[in-house]
């Protein structure tokens, strides 16, 4: 998993120099940094306090396809920041924030949060991404010698 940190998106996002407690990964690239996935198009990158104000800094924000979010595009689409990730679903900021998962020193989504929002969307590639999930929580399963795994978040430490 740590080798797909080094790809030329996460590259992109260390060249900004923002502050790493203040960004968590979303997107499809909690599925990619574990395997799940072989591409992303792009980043996506929800950001709050200091990291927020320099994106904000950095390029024009837009509204986002979903929840009255802030999005701004930047490298030349190939990170999106934005200052919430699908409220409908996950509350605030901070309790999305609460739940991530450490790889690699980044925070980014849990795979149980990666689950429910892409069930949300439900499109073609969600279905397919939604599938690999459930045959790595079967995998997870059999490894453990049958006993019951659960994709439910954990806390960050």
């Amino acid at each position: 998993m740590p080798e797909r940190l080094h790809t030329e998106k996460f590259r992109l996002l260390r060249e900004l120099g923002l502050p790493s407690d203040d960004l968590l990964i979303a997107g499809s690239a909690p599925l990619y940094v574990r395997g799940l996935r072989d591409q992303m198009s792009d980043l996506d990158v929800v950001a709050r306090g200091e990291a927020l104000r320099r994106a904000l800094l950095l390029g024009e924000a837009h509204p986002a396809p979903f929840d009255s979010a802030v999005s701004i595009r930047l490298m030349g689409g190939q990170l999106e920041i934005t200052n919430a990730w699908f409220v409908s679903i996950f509350g605030g900021v901070e309790e999305l924030f609460a739940r991530t998962e450490r790889i690699g020193g980044l925070r980014f989504l849990t795979l149980s949060d990666t689950e429910a929002w892409k069930r949300r969307l439900n499109r073609p590639k969600d279905r397919i991404d939604l599938l690999r999930i459930a045959e790595s929580v079967k995998e997870d399963r059999s490894a453990r010698g049958g006993l019951a795994c659960s994709t439910q978040p954990a806390p960050c430490r």
